[in-house]
């Protein structure tokens, strides 16, 4: 509201004359730098700065120090590889004349050579042993004086150093700091030195080897009693005193001190009490740091004024107020912080860069408005547009402003706030058009402000656009305003707007965003779809057509699709247009003939890499000035060198809109604004301060090692194929993106540029040779400067290519090729004598390598013979499985008359004979590789044995409509042959057919008597089909082992599987018998097998025996099932589960039932038991703990051990298999197999017995196939041990042997009969047998029965023979004469 009413102030008394001063600040017109950790400083807490004779900044921190040069640090420490220091919190810097750098660290005093970088040791000093101490003592300060001595603070002592021209002590003197007096502080005044000690400043004398005190003034009394002077500083007459109490100053010729106030908020005051640091800059100004912000001090007014850290304002300020110490270089200030690194405050060097007043004024707190256009009139006044601030009128020599601004309800007032840019045309009239509300035109020539509104939807012709550019028309005489709608001109005589179109296909553009008028009369206006160019005198022609040039492509390249996007058309004094465009760079018109437009675009090579363009003004000297997106820059036309300013320059804003960017010539400045307001910008005249330092090389690296200080003029030791990197610097700080610096050798001619942020020369792998090259960086005003930097860089070859190592190399051939022929010849002569020699151990060689590979081969044979030993033992046991599973499913289809359960055991026994018949193929495949195979060649039926054959293929190939024949054609003859092995034949050949034969197809066998043309009865046997055939390639090949034709099996048999080895085997039986089988392809198709046999004539009664033979002999000798039921105690805790094996056994064993195995336990205690089925998880006692404690117990551990569980675990089967446990069977589980597996146990067990009753066992204790490590292992083995110890002792008896068992005689009769099924006596007699029988044969009838009887432990010989023959069936003297 009362912007309101102050505008409209303004507006009734026609414009308000302002006078706004702008506040002239000491720091405003710095730059601010902060130099961190993320620059590479080793620590953000910086305890002293100072810049050595090289051009090098020195930081020292608290966590060591490092050199800068602009770029990058060098660091030393304590860890530091190559640059190391005593201790890293460092105090102190000082170069003395020697160009030697002074270190003071809480850990001692080091000396660094600032030319190699390297530590100088204390000898150089020429130090005598006094000063050992200096050099380990905690040093604060460190000070040169004008005449060249040092001065050294310790925390113990003042030390003063006397220097002669080389750097060598020649005498030292220093002064004890008393209690509670340490010095804190010194400075050189005039005629001496002084020194804060205490509360009390000194001046500091020589006296003999010592240093004494002497009072300053008088008038320097303490301020307290805790007054501490924390630094010194001499400025003319005066001495300026910092301490923990305030500033003081002493004018030294009245002899008085005045003290200075501190306040944080009022004006002239400093800062804070606590003053750290001092420095005078060069032109005089005293600048003081606090820890609350930076000072400095007006002279004229004797105040001070300070700056302070702003929030979110650390490029325009200070990044922290804790300022610990200073240092001035010229007018740049270098403030070290507690917490924020450096702070570098530096002046533009290049631009003069200054605020014009407080325009605009600020709307509210926070809110200020934008700069969005400026222009001047023929008066010299500049107005300035803004974005919701209004229009001002400024003169700039007396900073006069006058505010005008937009009054609602007033048709007299400018019509909007937001001021998109200003016009001035021919007639001092004043265009100021708005962002969508309209045009305000302001009559320059009268005396009063009164504008004329040309008002969105009030004007005809003037819509709803928002106006971006305007120009005049001199040939119209009319002004173009460029909208985002297209174009608008407003006829000055008519005093109308007019909207032109272009054509339809061509005026689809987002909007117009520049507008210019060129000495040829066109029109220039740049759009988002490209730049238009309009004839205005075909305009004036004709309003409706126009002559226009449309150029949609990108400037510089014709046959490009690319579009422009212009920003700003501008043409300058000599006529040239400028084109600058959104992501195109800047573009200058060379040619236009005919019409026929080229550019000349401005990039990267040029040394232009702005890519967005928004505004092009011209100085007095025909310099363009581009603003772009990072700054300002310009171009210097006659060299077409460019020159960028950015915020080291001072300018806070970037991106300055075209309409914001002015050129006076009357002022010879420019004119430019944004967010922060109006600034006007001239060049700075060349001074000292513009001349370039040049460039050099700060610090190399080499196979990206450590950085290191860099030789001046050329660098060597370096080696082929190391890479070199070689880091630049300009040593202008805070310039450092302004300075561009580029490279080339000597040999060529083009340049490379480096980054301006990292000039780094990278050479990735050097070769051998020298290197030349030459250097260049830019001066303050952007040009090349002349001075050149040219560096010599020698690499070293591979040693193997240089000179001396190729002469080396020569002398070596040479003295070796003497060498070899000496030795060739003495070689030579001894060749003859030891060539024998060598011939003859050659052939020994031989022979014993020749033995070797016998060895190996018999080796290879006898491991491929155990292999196919195994395979076939595996094999045999397959044998045992199979027929447990074939005898229950034959069993089955015996009780059961459900049909549907006989063919499911049907398919069930198919596959069971599958499996066998695969079983004895490869057992006969291996009988025969071996030979082993004995013919049981007899007289038998053929007919009938084919007979039966054919039966089970009949019924298979019924249902494919295959005919199955057979013929006979023997005329009686008596096959004589091995039925078994010729049923496997037939078998094999008539399964081969029935798999190769096609449903509806013949397979025929034909038997016969053949004579051949010897007389030689022979049988002939055929099988032949109607398959497929056999490829002809493969019928060489087909009775090989393993190997199958590529015919396709279409039909399977069961029984007859695909291995490869079925013919094989069928080609060995029939050579066995001595005859020959063949294949051949019949004609008609499929296949036909011949087998021939000879055949020899049987006498009659051997045939009519063959015919008579009883059917006793074939007979199947059955299991007996009148075995006695065994006892089986079945463990659950659950009922259904009990009952469900109850179910299952009950007919074939005794049972016995518990609920855990506690209870399992006790009834296993009162009877006897002969296998156990436990579940595993059980309460109170699990199946696991129960298994365990039978297994563990003499008494019980030959029971056998049954578990069941439901959950499936690797872990508790293996736990089980580990205690003993017999069988491990997963719920739910098959009956058949439960069943078979439980009688399987108890079979094994009674196997175990009988094997160990029957003759000439008893020796053998592992045929028993008990656990190893068991229990009942152990019994055995301590019994056999036991009687093989005793058998000889006849009065070794069942007593004796019951004691030396161990445990009782119920236990060891009980474990025995369990064991071996017989008594202890029964065990103890048949031993003694057996090993009786030993002895008679190894006798080999010269043993005596009596004497053999008696060496066995029986005292009557006759005895011993009835037992004999009771246990081996014979008498013992048939061993004795055998």
């Amino acid at each position: 509201m009362r912007l309101l009413l102050l505008t409209l102030c303004i507006i009734l008394l026609g414009g308000n004359n302002l006078r706004l001063e702008a506040k002239k600040h000491f720091f405003s017109n710095y730059n601010f730098c902060h130099i961190t950790e993320e620059a590479g400083l080793p620590n953000n807490s910086v305890t002293a700065v100072m810049k050595d004779s090289f051009g090098y900044i020195w930081v020292a921190t608290q966590d060591g120090l490092a050199r800068y040069d602009g770029y990058r640090f060098l660091s030393y420490g304590v860890k530091e590889p190559f640059y190391r220091l005593k201790g890293n919190y460092v105090y102190t810097l000082c170069e003395d004349r020697q160009k030697r750098l002074w270190v003071g660290s809480d850990a001692g005093l080091d000396l660094i050579d600032l030319q190699t970088g390297l530590s100088v040791p204390a000898s150089d000093l020429g130090a005598v042993s006094e000063l050992s101490s200096l050099f380990n003592s905690f040093v604060r300060s460190v000070v040169q004086t004008t005449d060249g001595n040092i001065w050294v603070v310790t925390d113990k002592m003042l030390w003063c150093l006397e220097l002669d021209s080389s750097g060598v002590v020649t005498a030292f003197y220093r002064m004890q700091a008393e209690a509670d007096e340490s010095v804190s502080a010194i400075a050189e005044i005039e005629g001496g030195l002084c020194a804060g000690v205490g509360n009390c400043i000194y001046r500091i004398v020589k006296e003999g080897d010592k240093l004494r005190k002497q009072q300053l003034s008088e008038s320097i009394v303490p301020f307290s009693d805790d007054w501490r002077i924390s630094c010194l500083q001499a400025d003319g007459d005066f001495l300026w005193i910092g301490s923990n109490r305030g500033l003081f100053r002493y004018y030294r010729q009245t002899k008085t001190m005045k003290r200075y106030r501190y306040s944080s908020h009022r004006e002239g005051m400093l800062s804070q009490a606590y003053i750290t640091d001092m420095k005078l800059t060069s032109d005089g100004s005293l600048v003081v740091s606090t820890f609350n912000g930076l000072n400095v001090y007006d002279r004229e007014s004797d105040t001070f004024s300070f700056i302070r850290r702003v929030e979110n304002s650390e490029d325009r300020g200070l990044n922290s107020n804790i300022i610990v110490c200073l240092f001035t270089d010229g007018q740049d200030i270098w403030a070290g912080t507690q917490d924020g690194g450096v702070n570098l405050l530096y002046l533009s060097r290049r631009l003069e860069v200054s605020r014009l007043g407080d325009i605009p004024w600020k709307l509210s707190p926070g809110r200020t408005p934008q700069i969005s256009a400026v222009t001047e009139d023929k008066n010299g006044n500049l107005w300035i547009g803004t974005i919701e601030g209004g229009l001002y009128q400024m003169n700039p020599e007396t900073e006069v402003v006058r505010h005008y601004a937009f009054v609602p309800q007033n048709r007299l007032s400018i019509l909007s706030n937001n001021i998109n840019g200003i016009l001035i045309d021919s007639d001092n009239h004043l265009w100021a058009y708005t962002w969508g509300a309209g045009i305000s035109e302001l009559d320059l020539n009268k005396s009063q402000s009164v504008f004329h509104q040309h008002s969105n939807g009030e004007v005809p012709g003037l819509e709803d656009d928002f106006i971006m550019s305007a120009v005049e028309d001199p040939v119209n005489k009319g002004i173009w305003f460029a909208t985002t709608h297209g174009l608008l001109f407003y006829d000055k005589a008519q005093g109308r707007f007019s909207r032109i179109t272009l054509d339809v296909d061509v005026n689809e553009f987002e909007s117009v965003g520049t507008l210019c008028v060129d000495r040829k009369n066109r029109l220039w206006f740049g759009t988002s779809e490209g730049l238009f160019i309009i004839d205005l005198f075909s305009f004036a022609r004709s309003r409706r057509h126009l002559n226009y040039i449309y150029l949609r492509y990108k400037l510089d390249d014709k046959k490009s699709t690319q579009v422009e996007r212009i920003n700003t058309v501008f043409q300058d004094s000599r006529g040239v247009i400028w084109l600058g465009g959104k992501g195109t760079g800047l573009y200058r018109l060379v040619s236009d003939d005919m019409n026929r437009f080229q550019f000349k675009h401005y990039g990267p090579a040029e040394g232009f890499d702005e890519k967005t363009v928004y505004g092009v003004t011209e100085d007095e000297l025909g310099n363009i000035w581009i603003a772009t997106e990072n700054g300002l820059s310009r171009l210097l036309v006659n060299s077409s060198t460019f020159i960028g300013y950015g915020k080291s320059d001072g300018l806070l804003d970037k991106g300055y809109d075209a309409n914001a960017l002015y050129f006076s010539q009357r002022y010879n400045r420019l004119y430019c604004g944004k967010d922060y307001g109006l600034y006007q910008i001239q060049l700075r005249k060349p001074s000292g301060l513009m001349d370039s330092h040049g460039v050099k090389v700060s610090s190399v690296r080499v196979n990206e090692e450590n950085w290191i200080y860099a030789e001046e003029k050329s660098l060597a030791g370096l080696e082929e194929g190391d890479q070199l990197e070689l880091a630049l610097t300009s040593q202008d700080y805070g310039y450092r993106s302004s300075v561009r610096i580029r490279y080339k050798s000597v040999e060529e001619d083009k340049w490379i540029e480096l980054p301006s942020d990292n000039p780094v020369i990278i050479f990735p792998s050097l070769t051998s040779g020298v290197y030349k090259l030459e250097i260049q960086s830019t001066d303050g005003e952007g040009k090349w400067s002349e001075r050149v930097l040219r560096l010599d860089i020698q690499v070293r070859p591979y040693f193997y290519k240089s000179w001396w190592f190729l002469l080396l190399l020569l002398m070596s051939v040479v003295c070796l090729s003497i060498l070899f022929y000496r030795y060739k010849v003495r070689r030579l002569r001894h060749r003859q004598v030891l060539l024998e020699q060598l011939v003859a151990q050659r052939t020994h060689e031989l022979e014993v390598q020749n033995h070797s590979l016998e060895v190996m081969a018999h080796h290879v044979e006898d491991m491929a013979e155990e292999k196919i030993r195994f395979f076939t033992h595996l094999t045999h046991e397959f044998r045992t499985p199979v027929t447990l599973i074939h005898g229950p499913i034959q069993q089955a289809l015996a009780l059961t008359s459900d049909k549907e359960v006989k063919e499911q055991l049907h398919i069930a026994e198919r596959n069971v004979q599958d499996l066998l018949s695969l079983v004895n193929e490869l057992m006969d495949f291996r009988k025969l590789d071996t030979e082993k195979v004995k013919l049981n060649i007899r007289p038998f039926d053929l007919i009938s044995m084919i007979d039966d054959l054919l039966l089970p293929f009949i019924s298979f190939v019924k249902h494919r409509h295959i005919t199955l024949q057979a013929c006979y054609h023997l005329k009686g003859l008596s096959v004589n042959a091995d039925p078994t092995y010729l049923h496997r034949v037939l078998t094999n050949l008539l399964a081969n057919a029935v798999k190769f034969t096609p449903d509806g197809g013949h397979i025929r066998l034909y038997a016969a008597r053949l004579v051949d043309n010897k007389g030689k009865v022979q049988l002939y046997l055929s099988v032949s089909d109607t398959g497929c055939g056999i490829p002809e390639q493969d019928l060489p090949q087909i009775f090989d082992s393993f190997f199958q034709a590529q015919n396709k099996v279409t039909y399977p048999v069961f029984g007859q599987t695909g291995t490869g080895i079925g013919l094989n085997v069928c080609k060995r039986i029939v050579a066995l018998h001595g005859g020959v089988i063949s294949a051949k392809n019949n004609r008609a198709g499929g296949t036909s097998f011949r087998v021939l046999l000879p055949m020899k004539e049987m006498p009659t009664e051997e045939l009519s025996a063959v015919n008579g033979m009883s059917e006793e002999d074939n007979s199947v000798v059955t299991e007996d099932n009148s075995l006695q039921k065994a006892t089986l105690l079945v463990v659950d805790d659950n009922h259904d589960m009990r009952r469900y094996i109850r179910s299952l056994l009950k007919n074939e064993y005794k049972l016995l039932e518990a609920e855990n195995g506690v209870e399992a336990m006790k009834i296993i205690e009162k009877h006897q038991v002969d296998l156990i089925v436990s579940d595993l998880l059980m309460p109170e006692m699990d199946g696991l703990e129960l298994s365990k404690r039978v297994k563990e117990n003499l008494t019980t551990s030959h029971i056998p051990f049954l578990i069941l569980t439901a959950v499936h675990s690797e872990e508790n089967e293996k736990k089980c298999y580990s205690i003993g446990v017999d069988e491990y069977l997963c719920k739910p589980f098959d009956a058949d197999i439960f069943k078979y597996r439980i009688r399987n146990i108890l079979t094994l067990r009674r196997g175990y017995q009988e094997r160990l009753s029957q003759p000439a066992v008893l020796s053998d204790i592992s045929e028993l196939g008990l656990i190893e490590e068991s229990r009942d292992k152990i019994f055995m083995d301590r019994a056999m041990e036991l009687m093989k110890l005793h058998y000889a002792e006849a009065e070794y008896g069942l007593d004796a042997f019951v004691r030396d068992m161990g445990y009782s005689k119920t236990l060891v009769n009980q474990k025995m009969q369990s064991l071996a099924g017989m008594p202890i006596g029964q065990f103890m007699k048949n031993f003694r047998l057996d090993m009786g029988r030993q002895l008679l044969e190894q006798g080999k009838g010269d043993a005596n029965v009596s004497e053999v009887a008696y060496a066995v432990g029986f005292n009557d010989p006759k005895y011993f023979t009835k037992c004999f023959k009771q246990r081996f069936g014979c008498l013992p003297s048939s061993f004795s004469h055998a």
